[in-house]
């Protein structure tokens, strides 16, 4: 486990049974077919917005990727902001993981990799408050949970195309739970749309996109939320290569310029040794978690490989 930075403190920790929790799941959607809306009063509070998120928003690009005015020179100082230690996780009939140990700084591109049923799923359930531990903790920086900054982008979009509303629309569901003004709503929903390459189409029907341009408006509506986390489950199955190169461009990107700490869940191992700083092997309920060189030093990546294919399509909980 990596050590927390000077003078850093644990945050709001979750544990089995605890007395004193973060608020995990109550008055939230299932985030794993919909969005991450959270009614809770505890995450409605406004904390001080990122100096990055502001400056990106005063001098925002309309094109694809714009991430003007941004410089390396006003990095905030790195800390952790998700720390999982000896947790167990799983359903109130079954446990799924047993002794992980890891932790998420700013800035870190995390991949989750494992085959089918291995638990990367129960894991980001977890982390987004959806399930308890079931034994050992889950630390998570206070900041993120009281002004609502994890933004989640499911596989595709749980809004059937049927349902009429128009692209801003669709994005502007990601700021239900956090308070805001009108003109901050706008400027926010603006940002994100300008920042996924759909500046030009907020008034366009969702129904009208294209399945690709579709993925981009699911992830404009996780990033309304201005997240220092953001957490993405399988993000890319459905596009098309040209559009999951841009779509990743852009992840780094947001990792790069605003110190935005990703979870990425995949079976491609390809994109892992290209981007991952850092990666969770899932492997029959445990997890071997840390640096992506020091990790994958100790698998052996052929056979993982050779598992991971045999796993898809099946259906396994997990």
């Amino acid at each position: 486990m990596y050590p927390l930075p000077p003078g850093g403190t644990p945050g709001a920790s979750r544990e089995a049974n605890p007395t004193d929790a973060l608020p995990a799941g109550r008055g939230c959607t299932d985030l794993l077919h919909g969005d991450f809306l959270c009614a809770n009063s505890a995450r409605r509070q406004h904390g001080t917005e990122p100096g990055r998120w502001s400056k990106y928003r005063e001098s925002r690009g309309r094109g694809f990727f714009h991430l003007d005015g941004m410089s390396n020179d006003d990095t905030p100082q790195r800390r952790v902001l998700l720390r999982a230690s000896a947790l167990s996780a799983g359903y109130a009939s079954r446990t799924i993981l047993r002794g992980v140990d890891m932790e998420l700084a700013q800035g870190e591109f995390w991949f989750l990799v494992g085959s089918n049923g291995s638990g990367k799923t129960t894991l980001v359930r977890t982390v987004l408050g959806l399930l308890e531990p079931l034994g050992g903790s889950l630390t998570i920086d206070p900041s993120l949970s009281r002004s609502g900054r994890i933004g989640f982008v499911p596989q595709r979009s749980e809004i059937p195309p049927s349902v009429p509303m128009t692209v801003h629309e669709f994005v502007r569901l990601g700021l239900v739970g956090i308070r805001t003004t009108r003109a901050q709503r706008l400027d926010r929903v603006e940002t994100a749309l300008g920042l996924v390459g759909l500046a030009e189409l907020g008034h366009r029907g969702f129904a009208r996109l294209s399945g690709g341009l579709r993925q981009r408006a699911v992830l404009a509506r996780a990033l309304v939320r201005e997240p220092e986390l953001l957490v993405l489950d399988e993000p890319t199955n459905h596009l098309d290569p040209a559009t999951e190169d841009a779509f990743l461009d852009l992840l780094l990107r947001l990792k790069d310029d605003l110190g935005t700490a990703v979870m990425f869940v995949t079976h491609d191992l390809e994109i892992v040794t290209r981007m991952a700083t850092h990666v969770a092997l899932f492997t029959r309920g445990t997890v071997v978690a840390g640096r992506a060189a020091e990790v994958f030093q100790e698998a052996e990546l052929a056979p993982m490989r050779d598992r991971l294919a045999a796993s898809q399509g099946t259906g396994s909980l997990g």
